[in-house]
Parts: C-alpha cells; sequence; structure tokens
C-alpha cells in the first residue's frame, strides 16, 4: 500500500482506482499484489510516499512495517544539520 505519513494520527493512503489520498483509514487505499507495480506507481506520485506492507487477517488489515513518519525524518535533518 502507499501511504503518506505525517505523524501516526494522520496517514494519508493512495486509491488508485480514485487518484486520490484517503486520510486515515487504510481500508480506503489501494493494496498492490506486485511489488514492481507499487513502485512504478510510488515514482509517478513522487517523494514523500512510501511503499507499506499490509497483509490481511480475518478480513481486516494488518499493517506489518514499522512506521517512518515524514515529519521524525525532518526533525532528524534538521538537528544533524545544526550540529
Amino acid at each position: 500500500m502507499l501511504v503518506s505519513e505525517f505523524s501516526r494520527r494522520f496517514i494519508l493512503y493512495y486509491n488508485v482506482s480514485d487518484d486520490v489520498y484517503a486520510m486515515n483509514d487504510p481500508v480506503e487505499g489501494t493494496l498492490f499484489k506486485r511489488l514492481k507495480t507499487a513502485e512504478s506507481v510510488q515514482q509517478f506520485l513522487g517523494q514523500g510516499t512510501s511503499i507499506v506492507k499490509y497483509t490481511t487477517k480475518g478480513g481486516k488489515l494488518k499493517r506489518l512495517s514499522p512506521y517512518q513518519g515524514t515529519w521524525d525524518k525532518r526533525r532528524k535533518s534538521k538537528s544533524r544539520k545544526d550540529a
């Protein structure tokens, strides 16, 4: 699934069929069966979008990849520049 993570409470999930991002609801995002397809769509969307692994168990989505928010990355890069 393609996501744009700003914080743990604000995550956008990309829906390919509607070409929109759904806010805070992974059910509205598109699950890709093939990694190559997800990577090509990610290149098209540009920076700020990452691939997150999900699985379906009992009809519910479960996230497999750890959280890596863009906000945390920005804070770390700024603190390294200041030091």
